[in-house]
Formats: structure tokens, C-alpha cells, sequence
């Protein structure tokens, strides 16, 4: 044991969450030290790689150009007998490249200041005093007043805390993901939905570059077993690529439900998947996890005023968090729940056989909305009280 090693902050996981947490600690001018279990970050890659350019802007987040393979313009939706609705007005989001991002966000962190210790597994976090965690690793031992959560959806070390980390079935997709040699347009991203693709949920095609896509499969765990994410991802790509060389192929799971709360606790804050800040209806959480990790490490840094540290600060960054990303995550599980008990394959085939009359450039998220809820006066109802 090299003995302890004390530090402010305390960040445990290096994803895209953790590293921004840790930078914006850092630049805040605490002493931080941003610990990851593996020796890489940013593999296996767990999702799509696309984030949406506003959201990026609008937390005031810079992506290095190094990182974009493609940029999305359009999507299209195809329904369970096979129509293709494309949308054109979509945000443009970009597709990144995640084990550069990540190894970026890292050195992002380090040149903030950061002390950056990969290969170096958690194997227990606790509290020691009132005002002082202890973090142990095996060849070393992390102390400090504040610690940043950031390890996942598995978050086995806000358990240890006293977390409730477990997702029911109905908030947890079950996914798995892969690379295939494929050319499609670059410029288009495709969700295709119905019962026989993936029962309660949906499966998604990005273009990565050319000649390459991001495809995988997502389905709820109350309608998931061992190995069927993976198994009707494999389906799928056998009957529509079948000569497509697959790489990457990986299977995880990925919150869909509300953010784990409370976010903060005696000292100790939780960010990004582990505190399941997703997009509830999507997965899509990159945007999310880079705004709750700046928001984390700012109000952390801010704790610490005249050699002291003001714990009960933090519970700033829970505030920041709800009236921001958390009411749209909110919004978004209660349209998912919803949907969930209105949507069939016979309600979608009637909505794309509608939508598809209407030329592409005239068709707005609110005439989609509109045509989805229109037979339905008590889901319309009831979505339409969300975004009051």
C-alpha cells in the first residue's frame, strides 16, 4: 500500500461525466484526483456515439473538431410494416468518436490540474469522518472531504453509500451494440420499431464514417431475457446486411427511467449514468452526463472558501440539475410511460401510413405529435399537461 493520498475532490470513474467533473473541479482551483478502473477510457463503446449539437451549445461545451466522424441532418423512422417516414427538420447532431472523446475529456482534466490514476478498481468507498471519505484501491488509498460518483449504471460505490441503485425492469433497457462495413447516407440516422424487430423499445442505425454504421438494440427489461438483445440484434443484421463484417460487438445495459435522488449526500454527489441522467425515452445521455459533470465539479470547487468546506453547497448542483436536464428527463419518462400503454404495431403502421402523404419537408415534430395522440384525447391530455 502506497498510503493515502489526500485530495479535495475525489472524482471515481472516467467516462465523459467523471473527466468533466474533474476539469471543472480542477479549474475552479481545488485539488482533485480523477480515478478509473481500466487502463483505456472510452471502451467498450456503450452507445451510439451521436450527440445533439444544441444541447452541446447550449451548456457551453466545446467539441473538438478531431472528434466528429459524420453530422447528422435527418432521421427516418420505420414502422413495423415497413414504411419509411423521414423527417428533415431535425437538430443536427453530430456522430463522435468516443475513445478519442474520452481520452480528450482525460487530458482535458489533466491540463486543468487533475491527478489522474487509471487502472485503479474502487474497491471500497466509505465515510470516515464526518467531513472525509476514504477511497481504497489496491496498491493505494484516496482521502477527501467531497466525492464525485461517476461509475456507471452499475454504481455499486453509491450503494456502498447508501444509494437505493436499483432499476426496476421497466427503467433499464438491455442492449447490445456493434460496428458492420455498411454504406447507407451519411447524413441520416434510422430507428426502426415494431414488435418483431424488439419488443418495447426500438433499434438504431448511425453512420459512423464511410462505409461504416453504429447499429444496435435496446428493449426494456421487463420484456428481456438472457441474451435477447443480443440475439435480435444479430437477427436483424443477418437478414439486412447479411455479408457485413461485424466488430465491436458488445452487450450492457442503460437506464431509461427517472434520476436517481437524492443526487447529493453527506459530501458525496453522483453524475451521468451512474445517477441515470438519461434521455428516458432514447438512452441518450452523453449531453446530459458532460452537463451534470461541469455542474458537479463547478459547485464542488465553489464548496471550498477560506481554507473550509461548506458541504451543504452542493446541494446547489441538485438544484441546477432539476430545473435544467432533469425536468426534460422528467418529461421524458412520463411520454415514454405513457406510450408504452397506448403503442402497438397497428397504432404505428396507422400513424407512418398517415405521415407518409405529407411530404418530408412539411412534416414538424408537432404534426407528428398531433397524429400520434390524435385518437387517443386521454394520452393527448395528459402529454399536453407536461410541457405547460
Amino acid at each position: 500500500m502506497s498510503g493515502q493520498n489526500r485530495y479535495d475532490v475525489v472524482v471515481l470513474g472516467a467516462g465523459p461525466a467523471g473527466s468533466s467533473a474533474a476539469e471543472y473541479a480542477s479549474k475552479g482551483g481545488v485539488k482533485v484526483a480523477l480515478v478509473e478502473r481500466k487502463e483505456k477510457t472510452g471502451y467498450p463503446v456503450r452507445c451510439g456515439e451521436a450527440m445533439g449539437i444544441k444541447g452541446i451549445n447550449n451548456i457551453g461545451f466545446d467539441v473538438d473538431p478531431g472528434w466528429i466522424m459524420n453530422r447528422i441532418k435527418k432521421a427516418c423512422l420505420i414502422s413495423p410494416n415497413g414504411t419509411h417516414i423521414t423527417y428533415t427538420k431535425m437538430a443536427d447532431s453530430y456522430v463522435v468518436n468516443r475513445e478519442i472523446m474520452d481520452a480528450d475529456l482525460v487530458k482535458r482534466a489533466v491540463n486543468a490540474g487533475t491527478d489522474y490514476f487509471p487502472n485503479s478498481p474502487v474497491l471500497s468507498v466509505k465515510q470516515i469522518e464526518k467531513q472525509l471519505y476514504e477511497c481504497r484501491c489496491p496498491d493505494k488509498t484516496f482521502t477527501a472531504p467531497c466525492i464525485i460518483i461517476a461509475d456507471g449504471v452499475e454504481s455499486r460505490l453509491a450503494r456502498d453509500l447508501g444509494w437505493n441503485t436499483v432499476c426496476e425492469l421497466e427503467d433499464i433497457d438491455c442492449c447490445a451494440f456493434c460496428r458492420i462495413d455498411c454504406d447507407i447516407e451519411q447524413d441520416t440516422c434510422y430507428f426502426i420499431i415494431g414488435s418483431q424487430i424488439t419488443p418495447a423499445g426500438y433499434l438504431w442505425i448511425f453512420p459512423r464514417e464511410k462505409g461504416q454504421i453504429n447499429i444496435g438494440l435496446g428493449l426494456l427489461g421487463s420484456h428481456s431475457s438472457p441474451g435477447k438483445a443480443k440475439t435480435l440484434l444479430l437477427d436483424y443484421i443477418n437478414k439486412h446486411y447479411p455479408h457485413a463484417s461485424i466488430s465491436n460487438l458488445h452487450c450492457g445495459g442503460d437506464p431509461a427511467g427517472q434520476y436517481l435522488l437524492p443526487l447529493v449526500k453527506n459530501g458525496a454527489m453522483v453524475v451521468g449514468d451512474a445517477a441515470r441522467q438519461v434521455a428516458s425515452l432514447t438512452g441518450g445521455g452523453i449531453n446530459y452526463a458532460l452537463f451534470a459533470g461541469k455542474t458537479a465539479g463547478t459547485v464542488a470547487a465553489e464548496a471550498f472558501q477560506n481554507n473550509t468546506f461548506n458541504m451543504s453547497h452542493l446541494n446547489k448542483y441538485e438544484s441546477i440539475w432539476k430545473k435544467g436536464y432533469g425536468k426534460q428527463q422528467l418529461r421524458s419518462y412520463a411520454l415514454k410511460s405513457i406510450l408504452l400503454k397506448e403503442v402497438n404495431d397497428k397504432f404505428l403502421n396507422g400513424i407512418a401510413s398517415s405521415l407518409v402523404k405529407k411530404p418530408s419537408s412539411k412534416l414538424s415534430l408537432l404534426n407528428i405529435f398531433f397524429k400520434v395522440f390524435l385518437h387517443k384525447p386521454g394520452a393527448l391530455l395528459k402529454t399536453y399537461l407536461l410541457f405547460r
